[in-house]
């Protein structure tokens, strides 16, 4: 299962690994009126080489409705949103248990919208492809938002679990990542004066040097000679490298 990466909004992380369950609620006027979680995403990740997206999700209250609950692909600064439920209308009454998507990846039932493509608000995902191309895909989110739709104080809530990526090319790295927590990575877990190789959103990668944590969580890290800032929820993962390496 795809670890959560981040989290905003009204959220509660339920569980974590393996099935990273979390509630996510929308209540009318309330602030925030969102809850979002962000996951791992699999290596150098496209339209082009995802392969499947599945997870399992239940209305708790409200149901489905509004354009909510949806998942979300961040790709060149602009977002593809994919709408969860029953199509053609997307409007569910509450399962009363979890229920799994199936393979969303491929599906050309109207439920994408690549309107900040300039596409479609009601579109599969052949035009998703053709849009996105091999333009990096940044984030994965699950939204839920949709508390506006349901009238009285419960709005909507959306429990969401067992997230599967798949696609992707590797990444390369050493060793498995290190532990992530929730609500995002803060990366405790490193080893100072230790090398890594650091995986960041944008798909850049590059080898620093973790010295220690500031105290707003950033990162202090030496690349290149120069000591720098780097901020975790910019980071996707990180593999220790050997140093000095073995000759």
């Amino acid at each position: 299962m795809n670890a959560i990466l981040s989290s905003e909004g009204a959220v509660e992380l339920v569980s974590q690994a393996p099935a990273w369950e979390a509630t996510l609620t929308s209540i009318g006027n309330a602030d925030p009126g969102y809850g979002m979680v962000e996951y791992v995403i699999p290596g150098h990740l496209t339209a082009e080489n995802l392969d499947s997206l599945i997870l399992e999700y239940q209305a708790l209250q409200g149901g489905n409705g509004g354009g909510s609950p949806r998942v979300s692909f961040a790709c060149e600064g602009k977002i593809v949103h994919c709408a969860l439920g029953t199509p053609p209308n997307f409007d569910d009454p509450p399962e009363g248990s979890y229920v799994t998507t199936g393979n969303l990846i491929g599906l050309e039932d109207g439920r994408y919208d690549v309107s900040q493509f300039g596409g479609s608000t009601t579109t599969g995902w052949t035009d998703v492809k053709n849009l996105l191309g091999a333009n990096l895909i940044t984030g994965i989110s699950v939204v839920a938002d949709g508390g506006w739709k349901f009238t009285g104080n419960k709005g909507q809530v959306i429990g969401v679990r067992n997230m599967q990526i798949v696609g992707g090319e590797p990444l390369p790295g050493p060793t498995p990542p290190v532990t992530i927590t929730a609500p995002y990575p803060t990366f405790q877990s490193l080893t100072a004066e230790g090398r890594y190789l650091f995986q960041l959103r944008d798909g850049t990668q590059f080898e620093g040097t973790y010295h220690h944590h500031y105290d707003d969580g950033c990162l202090c890290v030496t690349r290149d000679q120069r000591e720098g800032y780097l901020n975790p929820e910019n980071i996707i993962c990180a593999w220790e490298i050997e140093w000095p390496p073995e000759t």
